[in-house]
């Protein structure tokens, strides 16, 4: 059985990170339906004008398919986005779940 995968992205934005934009609303939404992905917290530092997100994944192989396609072709449409990064974690679920680490949530309303 594969490890779950936490992806964690950050980036740095040549604009204040405000409240939501309906486009912002509705990418969140279509996330939803992104296979193999379990969650995502989204990520702001207004004082350092950086964003980003925590992800868990499935498995490695969607979250690093995830990584190379559809973030980074949002980095290349969002020019006043750079700097961007991204690592990928094997969740150690055995220990995870001893501290309540949240590994069987699925999001949505």
């Amino acid at each position: 059985m594969a490890n779950k995968v936490l992806l964690s992205v950050t980036f740095d934005a040549d604009f204040t990170l405000e409240e939501p934009s309906e486009a912002t609303l509705a990418r969140a939404h279509a996330m939803l339906d992104q296979p193999g992905l379990q969650w995502k917290l989204w990520l702001r530092d207004e004082a350092g004008n950086r964003g980003g997100g925590v992800y868990l994944f499935d498995d490695r192989e969607t979250a690093e398919a995830w990584a190379k396609g559809e973030m980074t072709d949002s980095a290349q449409r969002f020019p006043w986005i750079t700097n961007l990064e991204y690592r990928a974690f094997e969740v150690r679920e055995e220990l995870s779940a001893i501290t309540r680490g949240p590994l069987d949530v699925r999001g949505g309303e």
